[in-house]
């Protein structure tokens, strides 16, 4: 039987201007947008999932590797209690 080898890459957002008060919904400065696609062009032979989580720089700094790959942006759910890390599940585009 053939081994089969499953790599996962991490991927912080991209540089984001911090703005009290508008944690999900800040988007990436235009350098964050120009490392978003260095990012892809790092990474587009490597890819086959793509998941983010429902924050907008976090959404915008993989959109562009979705995007040249033809993949589907999965996004996962965070809870922002402290239970975080037991709640998470994926959810569909619609749902954010």
């Amino acid at each position: 039987m053939e081994e089969v080898t499953t790599k996962i890459y991490m991927v912080r957002h991209a540089e984001s201007k911090y703005v009290p008060g508008v944690e999900r919904t800040r988007g990436l400065t235009d350098k964050g947008i120009l490392d978003s696609k260095i990012v892809a062009d790092i990474l587009q032979d490597e890819i086959d999932v793509v998941v983010s989580s429902p924050y907008q720089r976090a959404i915008q700094t993989v959109d562009e590797l979705a995007n040249r790959l033809n993949l589907r942006l999965n996004y996962m759910k965070i809870s922002e209690s402290a239970e975080w890390r037991k709640k998470d599940i994926l959810i569909k585009r619609e749902e954010i």
